[in-house]
Order: structure tokens, then sequence, then C-alpha cells
């Protein structure tokens, strides 16, 4: 039998036409489409969730400020939108100057907390894993009170508290992982 030129062969002796091939997408057995679409859905919520919170969170405080007016402030040090100033000098202070850094420090703290938490979860292969579970926080707690009984880390000055936390966390965590790499775990 003879090949049209609109006709390929395929595995297992069948034959498709190639216009059949190109215009029907492949079906998806595994669902990957549907997976994706959800995952976009999901980024673009979260991503509007968080442009919400952040209008919301820049315009609560002492100084009420409306969030129409928090989001122009910040539109028009951003993108240059408005060009026309329709808040007072100091709003606009309020907003860009302290209460902006604040915001977008707690964004990037909360976002290195939870690749600490996804890091930890992946070390010890469990999803439950917490820093009480390996002795982190114990340590930390530790170390903070060596600084305040016995003035550990007092070169420091101000920061002898936070560093001492850190290093005594530390000391913790490299006290569990060396005993479980000796024991071959």
């Amino acid at each position: 039998m003879a090949q049209t030129a609109r006709e390929r062969p395929v595995a297992m002796g069948r034959s498709v036409s190639a216009r059949a091939s190109t215009s029907t997408p492949a079906p998806d057995r595994l669902g990957l489409r549907a997976q994706r679409r959800r995952t976009v859905s999901w980024i673009i919520g979260l991503s509007a969730l968080l442009l919400v919170s952040i209008v919301l969170g820049v315009g609560a405080g002492a100084v009420q400020i409306s969030p129409v007016t928090v989001a122009k402030i910040i539109g028009h040090h951003l993108i240059g939108w408005p060009a026309e100033v329709t808040w007072t000098l100091p709003e606009g202070s309020i907003v860009w100057d302290v209460r902006m850094p604040r915001v977008v420090l707690g964004i990037f703290v909360g976002a290195g907390l939870a690749v600490c938490g996804v890091a930890l979860q992946a070390m010890v292969r469990n999803v439950l894993a917490d820093p009480y579970l390996l002795g982190i926080n114990s340590g930390a707690s530790s170390g903070a009170a060596a600084a305040i009984l016995f003035g550990f880390g007092a070169g420091f000055g101000q920061y002898a508290l936070p560093i001492s936390a850190f290093l005594g966390a530390l000391a913790a965590s490299f006290l569990v992982f060396s005993s479980l790499a000796a024991a071959g775990e």
C-alpha cells in the first residue's frame, strides 16, 4: 500500500494524517496542563494578595493614610504615575521613607525564613521538621543566656545578644549534624 504525502507511518503499523496530528494537541494523561494552570493561578493570586497587603500595611499606623493615597505615592516613586502630587509632604514621607522600607524588609525576612524552613525540611527529609526538632532553638536560647549571664560576646556591643544566640544555634546544629554523620546517617 503506497503512502500519500499527507500520511506518515506511526508505531504499531497505524498511520495518522499530518493535518490531524498538527491541529489536535496531544492528550494530557498526567494532568500537567491543569497543574500548570493551577500553579500560575496560585502565583497570580498570591502576588495580588501581596500587593494588597503592602498597600494596607503601609497605610496602617499612628497616622492613617488611605489605600488610594498609599497606592498613588508608591506608584509615583516607582513608575512616575501619577505625575500630579495630590498628597501632603508628611504623608509622602511617612509612606515612602518610614513605612515602605519596613514592609519591604518584612517581605524579605519572611521569604528568608520560608527558604530556611524548606532547607531544614529537606535536610532531615521530614516535612514536619522545625527548629525545635533538632535543638536549634535550644542552642539559640543557650547562647542568649550565656550572653546575658556571663557577658559572652560583650565585645559586640548592642549586637551581643543576637550574635550569641546565632552562634548558639549554629553550635547546636553542628553538634547534631556531626553526631549524625558519625553515626552514619
